[in-house]
């Protein structure tokens, strides 16, 4: 695939995650949700589907939300570093919440209709509130533009930084992860730091990600998946590599180092696996994310 001036199609995804988002406890999510319509949204993407395989459906979005969520959340943590700089951020509270930490600079960037989106919609919640964030930014990016990713990371000065995304990759073509990749290493030459991400997807691990949701599940996650590739003219399977070591070799060969470690290790509460009624299901789920995992990547 050619690279696309479409990637404005993506956009809508981001609302069916944070309806997802709302089956978990991450703080925000009701309110993020409501203020987009975000349920609405969901209905779109799930037309087609037999309506007693919704819940289904909902298992695996609401689970992998959360735990990539999560995640990322963790391993931003362990860093120690206090500016972020989020791709695609979409409408994530991930910067209303780390932004309660005055400390903390957080920039959300995305493609100019949705970041106009978010930030109507994250202002008004802390209008709504009675709380100013002037830690918290907002910026138009294409993350294929190095010019535009230099002005966005203009608030972290000469400190170090993660670059954080959720939800992107996966949506890029070949050529274009590279160039992704490659505007991710000047960035951190510059300044240091890390860049975390849970959208190295494989689709070996993939295949086993699925299996854990029952006999069944991949039908209909197929049908879902045929919807979002038709709305956002995107194929995220297609997109994705065969295997882990095909990925890594990918990346290091782009000059990055590489850390992996699990999106669930039991150190954060999994809410949204109790919205799986099978107690089998929820364990294998569970375990499944175990072995699905969060990459770290540094420049070498």
């Amino acid at each position: 695939m050619k690279n696309r001036e479409d990637h404005h199609l993506i956009s809508p995804t981001a609302k069916l995650v944070a309806y997802a988002r709302t089956k978990s406890d991450i703080p925000y999510s009701q309110e993020i949700s409501d203020a987009v319509g975000a349920e609405s949204v969901s209905d779109v993407f799930s037309d087609g589907l037999l309506k007693e395989q919704l819940p289904k459906m909902l298992y695996y979005l609401s689970t992998m939300t959360e735990a990539r969520y999560k995640a990322i959340d963790r391993e931003i943590q362990k860093t120690g570093l206090k500016n972020v700089l989020e791709l695609a951020a979409g409408v994530l509270p991930r910067g209303l919440i780390m932004t309660e930490d005055s400390s903390v600079k957080y920039v959300a960037t995305d493609l100019a209709q949705m970041i106009e989106e978010s930030e109507t919609v994250l202002s008004g919640i802390l209008e709504k509130r009675g709380q100013q964030r002037p830690n918290l930014y907002f910026k138009e990016v294409n993350a294929l533009n190095l010019d535009q990713l230099l002005d966005a990371v203009k608030p972290f000065g000469n400190e170090p930084f993660v670059i954080s995304c959720e939800g992107l990759v996966p949506y890029l073509t070949r050529d274009e992860q590279k160039i992704l990749a490659g505007n991710i290493v000047k960035l951190l030459s510059r300044n240091g730091g890390v860049w975390i991400t849970s959208d190295i997807v494989d689709r070996e691990n993939r295949k086993k990600t699925i299996a854990a949701f029952g006999e069944g599940f991949g039908e209909i996650l197929k049908s879902i998946m045929a919807k979002i590739v038709q709305t956002t003219n995107s194929d995220t399977t297609e997109n994705s590599f065969e295997t882990p070591a095909e990925a890594e070799a990918f990346f290091g060969g782009l000059g990055f180092k590489i850390e992996k470690t699990p999106f669930y290790d039991d150190s954060y509460a999994f809410s949204s696996l109790n919205i799986i009624p099978d107690a089998q299901i929820r364990a294998d789920v569970a375990d499944s994310f175990r072995q699905k995992y969060i990459w770290r990547m540094s420049v070498k």
